[in-house]
C-alpha cells in the first residue's frame, strides 16, 4: 500500500511538471496537439478510468477509514494510551512523503533537461509514450494494490484476531474469575452464616458457662464459709477444752491443796500426766500417805496393787497378815499395796481390776474385770469382782466372795489344810479350797508348779510366769 501511494503520488507529479513545461515554454502545437492526444487518448477511456479509479480509491479510503475507525476504536478500547504508534505512523509518512518528494523532483529536473534536448515531435511522442508506460504502471501498481490491500487486510485481520484471542481468553478468565468471585460471595456468605451460628454457640456456651462458674464460686465460697466456720468451731471447742482443761487441772490442784489424792486418777486430776511414783491418801487421812506407781496410759490412773517381775533380788511374799493388811516392797520393784489401802480407795468407787502377765516366751496376756471391791478388816476383806473380758481365761472367778488368808492366818474353804502353806508357796491371797491363780507364790524360772506364779486358765497349766501385774482405777 505504501509503495502504491509512491507511485501514484511520482506520477502525478511527472505529469503536472511536464505540462507546466509546455505551458511555460509556449508550445502552442504541442500543447494543442497534446490536448488533442489527450483527448484522444482519454476519449474512449477517461469516464471509465476515471470513474472507477475513483470510486476504487473512495472505496479504498471509505474502508480504510472505516476499518481505521473501527480499528482505532478498538484499539482505544483494548490498548489504552497507545498514542506513540501514532506518532511513529505520522513520522513515517513525513519521511516517505519527503523522500517521494525529493525523487519527483529530480525526476523532474531529469525529464526537464531530456526534454529540452528533444524537439517537438518527439516530445509529443515521448509523453504519449510515458503516459501510456504509466498508465500501465498505473494499472499493474492498481494490481498489486489490491494484492498488497487484501494481503494487508488479511494480515490486520489475523493482528486482530491475535488481539481478540488473548482478550477471549481474557474476557474466558475474567467470566471464571467472576464465576469464582461469586462462588467465593457465596462461600464467604455461608462461611459467615457459619460463623455467626458459631459465635451465638459460643456465646451461648460462655453464657452458660459463667453461670455454671458463678454457681461453682457461690458453692465454692459457701463451702469456704463453711470450712472456716466448722474450724472457727473446731477451734473455739478446741481452745474451749483447753481452758476447761486448764480449769479442771486448776481445780484439781486446789483441791489437792485442800484434799490429797486418794489414788492415782486423783494424781492425774492434779494435772500429772507421766507414769511414775506418787503419793496417795487412800484412807483419807492427810497424815497417813502410801508412795504407789500409778500408770497413767491413756490418761485413765492406774493404781498399781500387786507387782511380780525380775529382780536383780526378789521380794519375798511369804509375809504375815499385819504385813499384807500394811504392804511391803518398792513401788519400782516388786511391790503390794496393802489390803487396808486397798479397802480405802475401793470403798468409795467400784474399780475395774486389770490384770497383765508375760509368759518366759515373751507372750502377753491380759483379763478385766469390772465392779471390783474388797471388804474392811471386819468381813477379813472379802474380794467382789464382776464381769470378766481378756485373752488368757477367767482365773480369778473362782476366788470372788472369798476371804482373804495368809500363811499365818487361815480364811480359806479348804478344811483340812491351808492353801497358803501347802500349795502355793505361803504367799497370802483370797482362796477359796485352794484356787486357779497365785500372784502371790514363788517366783521361779519357766516351769510347771503350783507354789510358783501362775494363771491356771492361761494354756490350762500351772506354767510359772515372768510377770504379773494388778492395776485397778474407778469405773
Amino acid at each position: 500500500m505504501n509503495a502504491f501511494i509512491r507511485n501514484h503520488i511520482i506520477n502525478t507529479v511527472c505529469l503536472v511538471t511536464i505540462l507546466l513545461i509546455v505551458v511555460h515554454n509556449n508550445h502552442t502545437m504541442a500543447v494543442g496537439s497534446l490536448d488533442l492526444v489527450r483527448k484522444d487518448f482519454f476519449s474512449t477511456n477517461k469516464s471509465c478510468y476515471n470513474h472507477n479509479f475513483t470510486m476504487f480509491i473512495k472505496q479504498i479510503v471509505q474502508n480504510s477509514t472505516q476499518y481505521h475507525h473501527n480499528f482505532t476504536s478498538y484499539i482505544r478500547e483494548v490498548v489504552k494510551n497507545n498514542t506513540r504508534f501514532n506518532q511513529n505512523f505520522t513520522s513515517y509518512i513525513n519521511e516517505l512523503v519527503k523522500n517521494s518528494t525529493k525523487d519527483v523532483l529530480l525526476k523532474m529536473d531529469s525529464m526537464k533537461k531530456d526534454i529540452m534536448h528533444l524537439n517537438k515531435d518527439e516530445m509529443i511522442m515521448a509523453v504519449i509514450k510515458s503516459l501510456q508506460r504509466d498508465i500501465t504502471k498505473t494499472s499493474d501498481d492498481m494490481k498489486m494494490v489490491r494484492v498488497e490491500l487484501a494481503t494487508e487486510i488479511a494480515n490486520e485481520e489475523d493482528s486482530v484476531n491475535r488481539i481478540l484471542t488473548p482478550i477471549g481468553v481474557i474476557q474466558t478468565s475474567m467470566e471464571i474469575m467472576r464465576e469464582t468471585v461469586k462462588q467465593m460471595q457465596q462461600e464467604v456468605k455461608k462461611n459467615m452464616e457459619t460463623i455467626k451460628s458459631e459465635y451465638d454457640n459460643i456465646q451461648m456456651i460462655c453464657k452458660t458457662n459463667i453461670e455454671k462458674l458463678k454457681r461453682n464460686i457461690t458453692e465454692v465460697i459457701r463451702n469456704e464459709i463453711k470450712d472456716i466456720e466448722d474450724n472457727l468451731e473446731r477451734v473455739i471447742t478446741e481452745r474451749a477444752y483447753k481452758i476447761e482443761d486448764k480449769v479442771d487441772n486448776l481445780e484439781m490442784r486446789i483441791r489437792s491443796k485442800v484434799s490429797p489424792p486418794l489414788d492415782c486418777q486423783g494424781v492425774l486430776r492434779n494435772g500429772n500426766f507421766k507414769d511414775g511414783v506418787y503419793q496417795i491418801y487412800p484412807y483419807n487421812d492427810p497424815h497417813v500417805v502410801k508412795r504407789v506407781f500409778c500408770d497413767m496410759e491413756g490418761g485413765k490412773g492406774w493404781t498399781t496393787l500387786l507387782i511380780r517381775r525380775p529382780q536383780v533380788v526378789q521380794q519375798n511374799f511369804q509375809r504375815t497378815w499385819v504385813q499384807y493388811q500394811s504392804g511391803f516392797g518398792t513401788p519400782t520393784g516388786e511391790f503390794w499395796l496393802g489390803l487396808d489401802a486397798i479397802h480405802g480407795i475401793t470403798q468409795r468407787h467400784h474399780q475395774v481390776l486389770r490384770i497383765e502377765l508375760q509368759d518366759w516366751d515373751g507372750n502377753i496376756g491380759w483379763a478385766e474385770y469390772q465392779g471390783m471391791w474388797i471388804h474392811s478388816e471386819t468381813e477379813l476383806y472379802r474380794l467382789h469382782v464382776g464381769h470378766y473380758t481378756g485373752n488368757v481365761g477367767d482365773s480369778l472367778a473362782y476366788h470372788n466372795n472369798q476371804k482373804f488368808s495368809t500363811y499365818d492366818q487361815d480364811n480359806d474353804e479348804w478344811r483340812i489344810g491351808n492353801c497358803a502353806t501347802r500349795y502355793h508357796g505361803k504367799g497370802g491371797f483370797w482362796y477359796q479350797r485352794c484356787g486357779y491363780t497365785t500372784p502371790t507364790g514363788i517366783y521361779m524360772e519357766k516351769t510347771v508348779n503350783s507354789s510358783g506364779i501362775a494363771w491356771k486358765k492361761w494354756n490350762n497349766t500351772w506354767m510359772t510366769l515372768k510377770k504379773m501385774v494388778f492395776k485397778i482405777r474407778p469405773e
